[in-house]
């Protein structure tokens, strides 16, 4: 079998997107887009945020180099000032799903173009969040049962992705502990064994470098690893999918502990519309990105 290619992800423009082309995709048919040029590339930046919110704790991981076989610690919580004064000096961490901050200041969903994202794409979005990081940092290859509208704000950042139609070749494991609202691989693209993995070099990998303003549509349980190239600001804007879940993505999502926080979007699926859900409990954000060793399926 030979060696799996680097795709590039299809891309589109404010003017030529239109939502029916996500709304048209089947489950197995399903592919991320990026639209280039979405937002003002100066929306917000690590001044701006330290300067007017950074009073503000968020969750941060101490250590977050890509490597492979990486050990996931808890996370500690800061004042956002704190972090960025450190992100600036050069240090390795990173800001992660950081969504009571928006709880806070409501006003930063205008920054991160909420609504914009909801009338564009014909969803409702049910949590916002800031990923901020360090130059160099980054996030091992994991998968996540949410559609994720990812606005990139400020840096660039390097996207991997890989259809979940591959997922035995990304040898899955559960998240830093079975509570994990997302399922993540010990391998990263630039640091495996392919002796230890070796049907990781036979599958297809998309690659795409999101710049200021960029929004990637990332699709439910698609796998993705993450690199900035330098100091970031992203954005997620957390969707849930309507008819994209397979049985393995089901069975995974029954697993989690974060299943009661969908309860509630799923029963109003049901009916026909999506539930705003305003955050996610302090348990769920620290098993979701530290905890315990991770556990293997």
């Amino acid at each position: 079998m030979p060696k799996g290619r680097v795709l590039p992800v299809r891309e589109f423009t404010p003017d030529t997107f239109d939502a029916a082309i996500i709304k048209s995709m089947s489950r197995r048919e399903t592919f991320p887009i990026v639209i280039r040029g979405f937002a003002d590339p100066d929306l917000l930046t690590l001044e701006n945020l330290s300067s007017n919110y950074g009073n503000a704790m968020v969750p941060v991981h101490p250590n977050a180099n890509l490597k492979s076989g990486a050990i996931y610690r808890s996370l500690t919580h800061r004042p956002l000032a704190d972090v960025i004064e450190d992100i600036e000096s050069g240090k390795s961490i990173y800001t992660v799903a950081a969504t009571e901050i928006f709880g806070a200041y409501p006003e930063l969903s205008e920054h991160t173009q909420t609504s914009r994202i909801e009338k564009i794409a014909q969803v409702d979005i049910i949590k916002d969040e800031f990923f901020i990081g360090a130059a160099k940092t980054g996030s091992n290859f994991h998968a996540a049962p949410a559609d994720n509208y990812f606005l990139m704000v400020q840096g660039r950042k390097l996207w991997r992705l890989i259809d979940p139609r591959n997922s035995l070749a990304m040898y899955p494991t559960f998240g830093r502990q079975r509570e994990s609202a997302a399922v993540i691989s010990p391998i990263t693209s630039k640091d495996y064994d392919p002796g230890q993995y070796p049907l990781f070099e036979k599958i297809d990998m998309y690659e795409v470098e999101l710049q200021p303003g960029d929004l990637l549509y990332n699709p439910t349980m698609w796998w993705h690893e993450v690199e900035n190239l330098d100091a970031t600001i992203g954005a997620p804007h957390r969707v849930v999918p309507r008819s994209r879940y397979d049985f393995t993505g089901l069975i995974i999502l029954l697993r989690m502990a974060t299943f009661k926080y969908y309860t509630a979007a799923f029963r109003d699926l049901i009916r026909g519309k999506n539930s705003k859900v305003a955050e996610l409990s302090d348990t769920q954000v620290m098993t979701t990105y530290g905890g315990q060793p991770k556990k293997t399926l």
